[in-house]
């Protein structure tokens, strides 16, 4: 068989915010976001293994964006469509958030880095809005379905989840929830709830403990000895026989 292999993303040292709205992370690898506190990163998460069969597993690159909205022109909203792949069922949605009169705002991205027969590595799984809160947003469920039994949601932030067609044929977005388990303190335990599939068991992700001791995925200051060249943080994919 062939594994295909290529680089989501790549370790930064500093926190900026760049013409795409890119919002890095600090040098703790904690967003300077503090309510609430939600860590970006790497986390892993398992769909029901009866309806994704060798896919249930997944792996995910969480970041933040920010986006300035006080120049809140068509032109200067572009990047946030550009985000949501251009997708003209979210222009009311875009349309709301041009016209919150918030200064700024905030999403949490969920990109695929183990990919599968749906949404390829590399494409985003799901945005939620993490601020401003938009005027008549449905309320996030208060419990979610984590497969084994039902958990209780700590608080949820509305959002859309990415749908797609074997081959990520005709991607669409469904309007759902990123919520945060209610035994989660620390920021590291959270779950995607489609709207049309609410019901159905969701896919609860967890931060990759590791981060806390590889270098290359550290919080820890102490553990970046150096900045990976830009040029490794963009090669292409490649595959091993």
């Amino acid at each position: 068989g062939v594994l295909t292999l290529g680089l989501v993303d790549g370790p930064q040292i500093s926190m900026s915010s760049d013409t795409t709205g890119r919002h890095r992370s600090n040098t703790n690898g904690q967003s300077e976001l503090q309510q609430p506190k939600l860590r970006p990163g790497l986390y892993v998460g398992e769909y029901p293994i009866e309806h994704y069969g060798q896919f249930s597993k997944e792996n995910l690159m969480l970041e933040h964006y920010v986006f300035d909205l006080q120049r809140s022109s068509n032109a200067d909203m572009q990047p946030i469509r550009t985000l949501f792949r251009n997708d003209r069922s979210v222009n009311a949605f875009i349309q709301q958030l041009q016209g919150s009169g918030a200064p700024s705002c905030t999403f949490l991205v969920g990109r695929k880095v183990t990919g599968d027969f749906h949404v390829p590595m590399g494409e985003i799984t799901f945005i939620a809005l993490i601020e401003p809160m938009l005027a008549n947003s449905e309320s996030a469920p208060n419990k979610v379905n984590a497969q084994s039994k039902m958990e209780l949601v700590q608080r949820g932030w509305s959002g859309f989840g990415t749908l797609a067609y074997p081959g990520f044929h005709r991607p669409s977005w469904d309007p759902g929830w990123l919520v945060q388990m209610r035994d989660d303190e620390d920021g590291h335990r959270f779950a995607f709830i489609f709207g049309r599939d609410r019901e159905r068991p969701a896919n609860v992700l967890t931060q990759v403990v590791a981060q806390k001791t590889a270098y290359f995925l550290a919080e820890s200051n102490s553990l970046r000895p150096f900045q990976v060249p830009e040029e490794a943080r963009v090669s292409p994919s490649f595959t091993v026989a």
